[in-house]
């Protein structure tokens, strides 16, 4: 069953601020059931460790010039002589398929509102299982 992410919202509901996620959807579902709802993240190009894995900067003064976003050392010296494989480096972030598993909250015929986030941009297909 595929459906379109509309947008994120929030809603007040006993006592709570939830957040929520609207979905555009033409088959009949059934309420507070949790789906499996499979999509794409949002792609985020290319991008460094700082931003990708979350490492730690390092001093922006006390001597260091201009490498204070860089990982830091990759690999040992002249023994392995070689960088190990799924050291944590550079790359393209995003744009993976992913798998959340969400309540639903409210449907209507054409929107279905789950509980919880659902990765990607708003218009993106979905697949409801």
């Amino acid at each position: 069953m595929i459906g379109y992410k509309k947008n994120m919202l929030k809603i007040f509901y006993k006592g709570k601020i939830i957040p929520c996620t609207k979905i555009f959807f033409y088959k009949k579902l059934i309420l507070n059931k949790k789906y499996k709802i499979k999509s794409k993240s949002k792609g985020k190009g290319f991008c460094g460790t700082v931003k990708r894995y979350g490492f730690s900067l390092n001093n922006k003064s006390h001597g260091n010039s201009k490498s204070y976003r860089k990982p830091g050392s990759i690999g040992m010296c002249q023994d392995p002589g070689r960088v190990f494989k799924g050291k944590k480096m550079c790359g393209h972030k995003g744009n993976k398929s992913s798998t959340t598993i969400n309540r639903l909250f409210y449907y209507n015929k054409k929107i279905a509102i789950f509980l919880g986030s659902i990765p990607g941009y708003n218009g993106q297909k979905i697949k409801i299982c």
